[in-house]
């Protein structure tokens, strides 16, 4: 857990054991899946790119990369950055080889992860680099966060929370080997002035 008040971390702390079978306690430098909350950060990082003029946000995504997953459908082409960001591209939330659109973009909203995929996919054929290498150029090297990333990194293990799949059964968390922009952040909830092992 940690308290912000004015912008600032004012507290960290951690409750719990790393697994259930084991006696060895959190901490606040305890790696995490962070799950949805990928999205957020990868939306500052498209912002900050926005901001710097690197990218258009209302340009459709499919003039820097054709996506074959949604090609039997030309109203992709429709999409842009900002229907992402705002969950108007009408994909679902998750789907498989193909993708179905379930609204005409830009018309409706619709969670979707997705979407931040295909937008994952657009910056990095445009800006030759993988999301993980972005992020820590963009985000976590500045803010001093070294124990986030978007891909396992052997140094987190025996420092990473079990979690609960979706049987509630106890599972250790997913050592990601690809970034995904939707779901795959791993991070703690420290920062360099609650804990002396950085986030």
């Amino acid at each position: 857990m940690a308290v912000v008040q004015n912008g600032r971390v004012v507290w960290t702390g951690a409750f719990g054991t790393v697994n259930d079978s084991a006696n060895t306690p959190l901490d606040d430098g305890t790696i995490f899946e962070a799950a949805s909350l990928s999205k957020p950060v990868f939306a500052y990082i498209i912002l900050r790119l926005a901001d710097r003029g690197e990218f258009d946000l209302d340009r459709p995504l499919f003039e820097m990369l054709e996506y074959p997953r949604l090609a039997h459908d030309d109203r992709y082409k429709q999409i842009t950055a900002r229907m992402v960001l705002s969950h108007g591209t009408g994909l679902p939330n998750w789907g498989g080889d193909t993708l179905a659109l379930r609204f005409n973009p830009g018309t409706a909203y619709g969670y979707s992860g997705e979407g931040f995929v295909f937008r994952q996919k657009v910056l990095e054929r445009v800006t030759g680099r993988s999301l993980d290498e972005l992020v820590r150029r963009e985000l976590f090297r500045p803010l001093g966060m070294t124990r986030s990333s978007f891909v396992w990194q052997e140094r987190f293990a025996g420092d990473a929370a079990y979690a609960k799949d979706w049987l509630w059964n106890v599972a250790p968390v997913n050592r990601y080997a690809e970034a995904n922009a939707a779901a795959s952040l791993l991070t703690t909830a420290a920062t360099t002035g609650g804990s002396s092992r950085r986030c």
